[in-house]
């Protein structure tokens, strides 16, 4: 799939984007998602898909701070 970039996540919520080979903030997943983009989040360590973990706790930091 070409929209599709793996990122890797490293401890302390840490994402590498491996297209643009650089660290992102993880506020910026939403644009990312918007922009059409598909992701794949493998955990550094163990290589397992983390995808789901990611962007449930986006998802929960969003719905948090928007409630502040």
């Amino acid at each position: 799939m070409a929209n599709r970039v793996t990122r890797i996540k490293y401890p302390n919520r840490r994402i590498y984007d491996t297209e643009l080979s650089e660290y992102f903030p993880f506020s910026s997943i939403s644009k990312r998602v918007m922009d059409g983009r598909t992701m794949l989040v493998v955990n550094h360590r163990t290589k397992d898909d983390a995808t789901r973990e990611v962007l449930t706790n986006f998802i929960l930091e969003k719905c948090t701070l928007d409630k502040q």
